[in-house]
């Protein structure tokens, strides 16, 4: 069984932005930014897990007629901090730290509305299957401690009403 705790208090400061970019009617660009200025524990100081530097989403939308569209996106995540102090023990970690470097992650997906109340999708997460496995506990991999499982493919039907 696995079980995920709070760690207390914390501090999360950081900026967002995002721009749309109409290409042409049927085409357009978005992308948000964000930065974490500091992401850290209150009691410790030392940084969250799983937290990026910042991190970019970019995609592409195309309206291929009135009722399909489809979406091609990347996101970019920076680096992301390992503590140096354990979360489970307080002891220091070792001298190696273990930050987790920059990857990106690409998508597409396409949807059709079928009727105004009916729409279907599709799509394929970590389009190239990019791959990123756990290298031990949170208190012997610094912030390699999370998994990108690899592609995954998606299938939903929607119906508003």
């Amino acid at each position: 069984m696995f079980q995920w705790e709070n760690q207390g208090e914390a501090i999360i400061e950081g900026l967002e932005g995002f721009v749309t970019v109409p290409v042409t009617d049927a085409l357009s660009w978005y992308t948000n930014v964000t930065g974490n200025l500091r992401s850290e524990r209150k009691d410790t100081g030392e940084p969250l897990s799983l937290i990026p530097k910042f991190t970019v989403n970019s995609n592409v939308n195309w309206d291929i007629t009135s009722r399909w569209n489809a979406d091609l996106g990347v996101s970019y995540y920076g680096t992301i901090d390992a503590p140096e102090i354990s979360v489970t023990t307080g002891d220091e970690l070792s001298t190696l730290k273990l930050d987790r470097k920059p990857y990106a992650l690409a998508n597409i997906s396409t949807r059709y509305n079928l009727t105004d109340s009916v729409t279907v999708g599709a799509g394929i997460k970590n389009l190239f299957d990019k791959q990123i496995k756990r290298e031990g506990t949170g208190t012997n991999a610094g912030a390699r401690t999370f998994n990108e499982p690899g592609r995954a493919y998606v299938f939903d039907v929607s119906f508003d009403f």
